[in-house]
């Protein structure tokens, strides 16, 4: 794999962070317009990114124990305490590690994909698209249950988990990583199909009513929030048709100046951005008109990536709110490990 093909997914990374904080913003932005946005937005960012996490993932319980859980735990309670002493005082507080705090649930669903990456990593391909399908079925079949839900983000964790057993094994795909480099004329018919197909989709999320921020989200079973398992399905194949249109765009396959390195640290964007967020929604800055309240949106969407997303800043994190300073630290007593 050539070094050009990582490019491409570290300018998905930040096209698609940039989406995760301004698909935020727009929740407390009222309107038509933002609600198309907001639907659109979450039709395909959380399923890329969970796609690009299963392409880049390998079974490591360093990873496990030191990226994902260990910085779950430390969020999990410095969101909490943020949440107790900052948002709301007045309301009763008790610490607990079960239901992730909201955005958390990433890491909690990563613990549990990375756990499971040694049944996941067969060659056979018929074994592959056993356990693809297999991802598909039980995605749909989760939203039938009523029991899982937050708990874990158990559902999340079912719901996107066609995504990153796709993005695994893309990967390790010599014919799919072939069929992605094709030739030039065929190559650009495929960016077309793509295109209309997203086209569609977009047209289709903006005509179809009955598709809920919530029921994007992954959590909720289609009693609760009214809707079938078609619509379940109709989502996971958009999110898939977005995904094979980044991996077509031939622009996005060298390095671009900022764009690039902001998109080699969406890691502590994702996990800080919540507290401006939160701020935000607390003090209600979006007073304007709805046109200007999605151009501040915007803007402060940039301005936060720019902020967290710069690689002084990802240094400063992956010492301090990861579990690599304990890793530094056994090296030291242990050289050999």
């Amino acid at each position: 794999m050539s070094q050009t093909r990582f490019y491409r997914f570290d300018n998905i990374r930040f096209i698609l962070i940039v989406c995760v904080v301004f698909g935020h913003f727009l929740e407390m932005i009222p309107g038509t317009m933002s609600l198309y946005l907001y639907r659109i937005i979450y039709s395909f960012h959380m399923p890329a990114f969970i796609f690009i996490s299963g392409y880049f993932a390998k079974y490591s319980r360093k990873k496990i124990l030191f990226t994902f859980l260990y910085t779950y735990l430390l969020f999990q309670t410095i969101y909490q305490l943020f949440e107790r002493f900052v948002l709301n005082p007045q309301q009763p507080f008790r610490f607990q590690f079960t239901y992730p705090y909201w955005l958390l649930w990433y890491l909690v669903v990563m613990i549990f994909y990375y756990l499971l990456i040694p049944i996941f990593d067969d060659r056979r391909y018929y074994i592959r698209i056993i356990f693809i399908a297999g991802s598909i079925v039980l995605s749909i079949l989760a939203g039938f249950d009523w029991t899982i839900q937050y708990y874990l983000s158990l559902s999340k964790f079912i719901t996107f988990l066609p995504y990153f057993l796709a993005g695994y094994y893309v990967r390790r795909s010599a014919r799919i990583q072939q069929f992605l480099n094709n030739g030039w004329p065929f190559y650009w018919c495929k960016i077309l199909l793509m295109l209309g197909i997203v086209c569609i989709s977009c047209l289709y999320l903006w005509k179809n009513t009955m598709i809920i921020p919530a029921i994007l989200h992954g959590s909720n079973n289609y009693q609760l929030e009214g809707y079938e398992p078609m619509i379940k399905f109709i989502l996971l194949i958009i999110g898939a048709s977005w995904i094979i249109l980044f991996l077509f765009l031939p622009f996005l396959d060298k390095k671009i100046p900022f764009l690039t390195s902001m998109g080699q640290n969406t890691f502590p964007v994702f996990l800080l951005h919540g507290f401006c967020i939160k701020l935000a929604s607390k003090y209600n800055i979006f007073q304007f008109t709805p046109r200007e309240n999605l151009l501040l949106a915007l803007v402060l969407s940039v301005v936060i990536v720019i902020v967290f997303g710069n690689p002084y800043v990802g240094k400063i994190f992956q010492r301090i709110f990861t579990g690599n300073w304990i890793l530094e630290r056994m090296k030291k007593v242990n050289p050999k490990q």
